[in-house]
């Protein structure tokens, strides 16, 4: 693809080594379970519950395809600016556990775990829309500031790492900083979201046929992947296609939200 990973990776290699030293210091333990010298324990990864990618046609839900367009009912009022999602599994038990040790834990070698596990679910992906280009839902940089680092570009970079396609480049930025997503609905997500994202610039390499797998850790409404999608298309003219580790599976928002 010929687009420079940037000075990210300098950084990214010295924190991994710098983790390593820690982990002889301080042994890790499963997040699931606690069990001492693994970040998670096989009796915990094989609770895991593996999503198939048969479902929605636009978001991935599985098992509520009700329309002949193949979407789902939460999908057909709705202008998500993406043309697919697939996730790896469930949010639910030991998933929730490594996402929120990567995100809000401190604990970025949980994103080598997260990639080994979800590798399948995302060759898939790749295999099927031959992506020319890799990229991560952006924070804003006070958030990257104070965690230490964007964990959607951590699980990207490892990710990539795992299929073997080009390094995942950064082509979106946000702008502004943003109210937190968890409390608010669908309509109220996508209020708080607009304009926020930017792209960085646009890469000849991109402006040829072909899509952009945008990575994330978690997918809820759609929202964000929705706003970054947008910014991508305005940006660079692609198509793109979402995944997530994991994939909330509440109540299926009424049209009224």
């Amino acid at each position: 693809m010929g687009l420079s990973a940037g000075p990210t990776c300098v950084t990214l290699g010295f924190r991994d080594r710098l983790s390593a030293a820690l982990d002889l210091l301080f042994p890790p333990r499963c997040v699931g379970c606690g069990e001492f010298e693994t970040l998670l324990c096989s009796a915990c990864e094989s609770t895991l519950k593996a999503l198939s990618g048969e479902g929605c046609a636009r978001c991935g839900r599985p098992g509520m395809v009700s329309t002949s367009d193949g979407w789902c009912r939460d999908c057909v009022d709705r202008d998500l600016r993406f043309s697919s999602a697939r996730s790896a599994f469930e949010y639910t038990g030991v998933t929730q556990e490594l996402v929120a040790a990567l995100k809000y834990g401190g604990q970025r070698q949980v994103a080598k775990i997260m990639a080994k596990t979800a590798a399948e679910a995302f060759m898939d992906l790749c295999g099927r829309v031959c992506p020319v280009a890799v990229t991560w839902v952006p924070s804003h940089s006070s958030v990257v500031r104070d965690r230490g680092y964007n964990q959607a570009e951590l699980l990207a970079r490892e990710l990539t790492v795992r299929v073997r396609v080009s390094s995942p480049v950064e082509l979106v930025r946000k702008t502004r900083k943003t109210a937190h997503q968890q409390a608010l609905g669908r309509e109220e997500r996508a209020r708080n979201l607009a304009g926020a994202f930017s792209t960085t610039a646009v890469h000849a390499e991109l402006q040829s046929a072909g899509s952009v797998v945008l990575v994330d850790d978690v997918y809820t409404t759609g929202a964000t992947a929705s706003a970054v999608a947008d910014a991508i298309r305005q940006g660079n003219g692609q198509e793109v296609h979402v995944f997530t580790y994991a994939r909330a599976l509440g109540e299926v928002p009424c049209f009224a939200d």
